[in-house]
């Protein structure tokens, strides 16, 4: 039986350079944020979470209608990691029997559920081991970490 996998979409940044909230950029007319949302659950990814932050207040109500969870992660000035820990954490604390965790961006625009799907397969098949993403080269996201790897976070 597939192990359950919790996901966690990252979308707290403040798009400075964009000049508007990326998360929320219209293709296909969908939102980035809510796409990504979507393509979680269409994999069986369950809770789907979301950690906000810049724009939390938009973003939260563009997801109001779907069903996921979101984080605001007050630190979010301070990058990347700060909405990683604190996604994690309150996962965790919500679902504390999530197997893995599948960590996404929001911005992907060419992100498939068939690639989600394929991440997961080889999750099942590999267990223990980080699952991660492999393009122009290099490791990156989306990528499914074991909960033993968040024990830190958990605490």
């Amino acid at each position: 039986m597939p192990e359950s996998c919790g996901a966690l979409i990252l979308a707290a940044g403040a798009s400075s350079r964009l000049g508007q909230p990326k998360q929320l950029l219209q293709v296909n007319g969908e939102s980035l944020v809510r796409r990504t949302v979507r393509l979680a659950a269409e994999t069986g990814c369950s809770p789907v979470c979301v950690v906000v932050g810049a724009h939390a207040e938009q973003v939260t109500a563009e997801l109001r209608s779907l069903k996921t969870v979101t984080f605001f992660n007050a630190d979010w000035r301070e990058g990347i990691g700060s909405s990683v820990r604190c996604g994690v954490a309150s996962l965790l604390q919500m679902d504390p029997s999530v197997s893995n965790i599948i960590l996404l961006v929001c911005d992907q625009v060419r992100l498939s559920a068939d690639v989600l799907q394929e991440l997961r397969s080889m999750n099942d098949s590999h267990g223990s081991d980080i699952i991660a993403s492999e393009y122009a080269g290099t490791l990156g996201v989306p990528a499914i970490f074991p909960k033993e790897f968040f024990r830190s976070c958990s605490s």
